[in-house]
């Protein structure tokens, strides 16, 4: 992930940097300094702020002879994503099935998370 990069993830989500430091859980100065390549970073803030971008649906695009970039994933219905899931679903691992079902637990009143359980009750 380059600098440029959050720039442009930030601008695409019109996020302030206020708004990325609280989604990352980082100081505004950290993306600030990292943005205008007066710091590099720490590993764990610039894993925080890539997490937060991508979970808002941020893509990171590598360089591909003409620069790296970023774009936002595509909006899907709640059919395509319930789809996505069961096929996800699927191919979970146990250690990742455990993660879902914290995360359930976390967030009870998530409508999807909801329909996951269900379709991984009926799964096995």
């Amino acid at each position: 992930m380059k600098p440029a990069q959050v720039r442009m993830a930030r601008a695409a989500l019109n996020w302030s940097l206020a708004n990325l430091a609280k989604a990352a859980g980082v100081h505004r100065n950290t993306i600030s300094n990292y943005e205008t390549e007066k710091f590099g970073g720490s590993e764990e803030a610039l894993i925080a702020i890539r997490r937060a971008l991508e979970t808002a649906g941020v893509i990171f695009v590598d360089e591909n002879g003409e620069g790296p970039g970023v774009r936002l994933r595509k909006v899907r219905t709640r059919d395509e994503a319930l789809a996505q899931a069961k096929a996800n679903l699927e191919a979970m691992t146990d250690e990742e099935d455990a993660e879902i079902t914290a995360s359930a637990t976390a967030d009870p009143d998530s409508q999807l998370v909801e329909s996951l359980i269900h379709r991984k009750g009926k799964k096995r």
